[in-house]
């Protein structure tokens, strides 16, 4: 049985390039080590550009390294298959994006219940348990809107749902309030915080915004591709705003 202080996240020395059509390569990562414990809340932070969202895009498998050694909830990345990749990701990683990546002819709980279609989860407890997580986040009354119809705040809201319907493990967050208002992201956020809390679900988020990594407990700099810093932070109200 996975406890407390098991390692969830484990890289090491993890390196990226890409090479773009002319050949020349960039180094998006170079060396990269740490761990993540089973329950953090975790903020890779950095300015455009340091290396952030690669990290997001590796812990996730939506992406591979170039060298070095990745462990996912316990599992080497480097040695799996694409379908064992897949597997992962569908059953113990979700995800939320900047820009939502809502279904627009979907309506919002159709967009929530999309994840439990390839897992095999969907049925009448699904169902339940996705409805139950949209009230809680204040969207019971906004079930059968499109994402045209939702405000950009609420359209996030429902990626969170979506991202939390099948229980994952670990939920990935990739500058999950950039696109919204002050008060739009103070409640994304805090949805995030009480997800960690009260499931212990580990969550990463990437972000070049000091007053949003606050809401992490922890805190990993990167710039240029290399980790320059970390620091623990003490334990933020749920009340605390940006």
């Amino acid at each position: 049985m996975a406890t407390k202080n098991e390692t969830i996240i484990s890289f090491e020395n993890v390196q990226k390039v890409y090479t773009n059509k002319s050949g020349m390569a960039y180094v998006a990562l170079n060396g990269v080590s740490f761990e993540i414990k089973k329950g953090e809340f975790v903020a890779v932070m950095g300015p455009s550009g340091s290396g952030k969202t690669t990290v997001l895009d590796l812990m996730g498998t939506l992406d591979s390294p170039t060298g070095g050694s990745i462990i996912i909830a316990g599992k080497r990345v480097n040695e799996m298959s694409n379908s064992e990749l897949a597997e992962l990701r569908n059953m113990d990683i979700g995800f939320v994006f900047q820009s939502y990546n809502l279904v627009p002819y979907l309506s919002a709980i159709q967009n929530v219940m999309l994840p439990t279609m390839v897992s095999k989860k969907h049925g009448s407890e699904a169902m339940s348990n996705a409805i139950k997580l949209m009230k809680e986040v204040g969207l019971g009354d906004k079930l059968e809107k499109k994402p045209n119809e939702l405000s950009g705040g609420e359209q996030q809201r429902v990626a969170v749902v979506r991202a939390l319907v099948n229980n994952p493990k670990i939920l990935l967050a990739d500058e999950p309030t950039g696109n919204l208002d002050t008060k739009s992201a103070i409640a994304v956020l805090q949805i995030l915080a009480r997800v960690n809390k009260e499931f212990g679900t580990t969550i990463v988020l990437s972000t070049h915004d000091p007053e949003v990594g606050i809401f992490a407990k922890r805190r990993i700099f990167i710039r240029d591709g290399l980790i320059t810093k970390e620091n623990m932070m003490a334990k933020l109200s749920d009340t605390k705003k940006l």
